[in-house]
């Protein structure tokens, strides 16, 4: 989908220790300086920009359709002139853009990667991305920097679309980004590259390496996606994080061990859940130790039967009669007795 345009005034999250940008060209361009048309190519053009340009609000998606079937250099044209439209009007000129597939657009929408609005530097790397511009990939890489989310997120997901080997390591650096829809969109990114070139333990590896090196709730994204990429290698880098301070880090490293079927990591799960002190990290362990079959955890879940939470209980019973093949319903002293002559 293309970028939202956001509110110019709406607050934007900084950047964290990020290498300065390269400057921004200064505004008002003039669209000569961007691509020079011929008479015939201006003639087609400015009837159909000053349509759209004074069409409602409802009419104007079928006047970019109109521009849309624009052929030649067209497209090349409508780019230079994107500066000229109001930010909420720019992705429907952007859509006619792309679907005229002029190839001499692309170079144009370069030119917008350096814009001193961050609405049109997003809309510019949007339409790179789906036009498959590869001229394109090294500017991207170099606009991985922007201070802005919006485009740094566009310039992501164009860089995905594009599949350049090259862009695995420029986005890397992204997983920690402050922006969660930047690093959403870098997560995708790297896991449809890694699967694309052979680079799945790579990716793991990436992962793994960062998880000590940025702030709980970039851990959490981090833990999820190791989880997703099946190497269960890498089980130990997770299983460092159930003695995180933070509960949300602790269940997201134990659902990504469970997510990767890692019971080489049962031992470690069955001595967290002695110790865990949080009731909804406490059920994540249990159904964890049930799902991997974690035997060795029996002793530990038995002992742990008198849990005043009902719930929770509920839930060693449930894991209990999954690991032993007994089923001794909630009695606790059963399932006692049964464990002291079969430990």
């Amino acid at each position: 989908e293309p970028p939202p345009v956001r509110d110019r005034r709406a607050p934007v999250s900084p950047p964290r220790e990020r290498e300065p940008a390269r400057p921004p060209l200064p505004p008002g361009r003039k669209p000569e300086e961007l691509f020079q048309p011929d008479d015939a190519t201006k003639d087609l053009v400015t009837p159909l920009v000053l349509e759209f340009q004074t069409a409602e609000a409802e009419e104007k998606p079928r006047v970019s359709e109109k521009m849309a079937k624009l052929r030649g250099d067209a497209g090349a044209y409508l780019a230079s002139l994107l500066e000229q439209f109001k930010a909420e009007d720019q992705p429907l000129v952007v859509e006619a853009i792309i679907k005229i597939k002029d190839p001499k657009s692309g170079a144009v929408l370069i030119k917008h990667l350096d814009a001193p609005d961050p609405n049109l530097r997003a809309q510019a790397a949007y339409a790179l991305g789906q036009m498959g511009v590869d001229e394109a990939i090294v500017p991207l890489h170099g606009h991985l920097k922007d201070p802005d989310p919006l485009p740094r997120a566009a310039v992501v997901s164009a860089l995905q679309q594009l599949g350049a080997k090259d862009s695995f390591r420029e986005i890397g650096s992204l997983l920690a980004d402050p922006d969660r829809e930047v690093r959403s969109r870098a997560i995708s990114a790297l896991t449809d590259l890694a699967r694309k070139h052979g680079m799945e333990e790579d990716f793991a590896s990436l992962l793994g390496s960062m998880l000590r090196q940025v702030p709980p709730e970039v851990r959490v994204d981090l833990l999820h996606s190791l989880g997703q990429t099946g190497r269960s290698n890498h089980w130990p880098e997770i299983a460092e994080l159930l003695e995180d301070r933070q509960p949300e880090v602790r269940g997201a490293a134990v659902a990504a061990l469970t997510t990767l079927g890692a019971r080489e990591a049962g031992d470690r799960l069955a001595r967290h859940l002695e110790s865990e002190t949080d009731r909804i990290v406490q059920m994540q362990l249990v159904a964890a130790l049930r799902e991997l079959k974690v035997r060795q955890g029996v002793d530990i879940l038995i002992r742990l039967l008198d849990q005043p939470s009902d719930e929770l209980k509920s839930l060693i019973f449930q894991a209990l009669s999954s690991l032993t093949g007994q089923n001794l319903g909630t009695d606790v002293q059963a399932w006692r007795t049964w464990w002291d002559a079969n430990r």
